[in-house]
């Protein structure tokens, strides 16, 4: 490892196995900017220690004509000189934004993300690096002071968050999230990096610029500080939130029941609940039902506060098609129409951390090796669950839905069937099935989660199996 950034390059390292990325797939997004260029220079530089293999992915914007296609150039030369693959797409951002009535910044983001999400696809990637620095961890924090944010504004970026584009699972990975700018920038001199300069981060034109250039310096006349102490603000919004989610899943058990797609909370206990555990328990519940918190506002949550003091009858519209109403000390949320869905949409497919807690929309998912009970639990169906598998010498294991072809070997039976028979026989709604998750190694389905485990993956008294246990969020 090369002496002029051993600081650097252990931080860099440390990021990868702290997010189980060791030994992965990673693809780097890279711009040619100093962040993206000292990133990806380091993941290569520590790849010979933490194994990942390394891709770069790169989109020209078309908002800076020339200077864009150069910088394009730049990126592949630079990936070229030290033997990586990179991937080229380009768009014309400015031309969709008009199209779509979307703000530069807005276009931009969305176009990126699709060209992340599929070309990290193709090399078979389980994450796509990005070059945030703590500098922009405190921007972000002040940008969501600013628009009022709750908690899980506050904790800003994360240092791997999942995010669903169409139909493909985009998983990012922010390893310099604890490195400065000026870190960053050193980095740079010492390794005789030469980064392109993008003028449009001179422009105070976009939100993010105006913040960095502008509101940053002036906030730093008061408290010079100031960037340290939104991290600051950062870290202990994310402890909080941690306790939170503890207390408001103790909570949940003791107040919220769920069947055939409808949630129902005892209001009495509800109400008995400090007020930031009772708007986290409403929060959960609608996000259950509608399988996103995209779209719910504080407004709503304080809506169905309201609403669980009124009468029976009482009743609100949630974004997504959503209905809260009131019962006889009940609350009761569910979509509206006959064919209720407890389940969020799933991902594609999402590769599982083994060991280790993997995040997707609606559930938190965590593995490890543990010895199997002598009685299993009864099975909770459409809330998750615990299985432990017998998934032989690999520890490759996917979440996904079902899909056409399926097959199933149940356990106890002797021969498979069809999953969608399988569904059938065990009185799955019609309306449910495309949801249910699916555990998967390269012999096929392990788990229908909440239904039954497969035969091939029971449990061996010589063998130590893996614990997968599902259980709902809101993330």
């Amino acid at each position: 490892m090369p002496e002029f950034s051993d600081k650097f390059l252990r931080t860099i390292s440390a990021a990868v196995y702290s997010s189980n990325l060791n030994g992965k797939a990673i693809t780097a997004a890279v711009s040619g900017g100093p962040d993206s260029l000292a990133m990806v220079h380091a993941l290569h530089h520590t790849a010979a220690l933490t194994k990942i293999r390394l891709t770069v992915a790169h989109l020209d914007h078309g908002i800076r004509k020339e200077d864009s296609k150069s910088d394009a150039a730049f990126v592949k030369d630079f990936c070229n000189s030290i033997g990586i693959p990179c991937k080229v797409g380009s768009v014309d951002i400015p031309r969709i934004a008009k199209s779509r009535n979307l703000s530069i910044e807005d276009a931009a983001r969305q176009e990126r993300h699709k060209f992340l999400a599929s070309t990290s696809s193709k090399f078979g990637s389980s994450a796509v690096a990005l070059g945030h620095t703590s500098d922009d961890q405190a921007e972000t924090v002040l940008m969501h002071v600013m628009r009022g944010a709750g908690l899980n504004g506050l904790k800003g970026m994360e240092l791997t968050s999942t995010r669903i584009i169409g139909k493909e699972t985009l998983n990012l990975f922010r390893p310099l999230l604890s490195i400065s700018r000026i870190a960053v920038e050193s980095y740079c001199d010492k390794a005789r990096l030469t980064p392109r300069i993008d003028s449009t981060n001179l422009s105070a034109e976009f939100t993010r610029n105006s913040v960095r250039l502008e509101l940053t310096p002036l906030m730093e006349r008061y408290n010079p500080a100031v960037r340290q102490a939104l991290i600051r603000l950062s870290r202990s919004a994310s402890r909080d939130l941690l306790f939170l989610e503890q207390a408001t899943s103790k909570a949940w058990k003791n107040s919220c029941k769920v069947s055939s797609g409808v949630i129902s909370i005892n209001t009495a206990s509800l109400l008995e609940l400090p007020e930031a555990l009772a708007h986290r328990v409403l929060r959960r519940a609608a996000a259950m039902v509608m399988g996103t918190t995209n779209n719910l506002s504080m407004e709503h949550v304080e809506s169905m506060m309201r609403l669980s003091h009124s009468s029976a009858g009482r009743s609100i519209d949630l974004p997504g098609g959503a209905t809260v109403v009131t019962r006889y000390g009940e609350l009761v949320i569910s979509e509206s129409g006959s064919n209720s869905i407890p389940l969020p949409t799933l991902p594609l497919k999402t590769l599982l951390a083994v060991p280790g807690v993997t995040n997707i929309p609606g559930w938190k998912i965590e593995t490890s090796f543990e010895k199997s009970p002598d009685i299993y639990p009864e099975a909770r169906k459409t809330l998750g669950g615990s299985a432990w598998l017998d998934i032989g010498a690999t520890n490759s294991l996917t979440v996904r839905s079902r899909k056409p072809g399926d097959y199933f070997h149940p356990s106890g039976m002797q021969d498979r069937k069809k999953l969608q028979d399988f569904m059938v026989d065990s009185k799955i709604p019609r309306a449910w099935r495309g949801r249910v998750p699916l555990l998967e190694t390269e012999k096929g389905v392990a788990w229908v989660v909440g239904w039954r485990i497969a035969q091939w993956a029971s449990p061996k008294r010589d063998i130590l199996p893996v614990k997968v246990t599902f259980e709902r969020s809101t993330i």
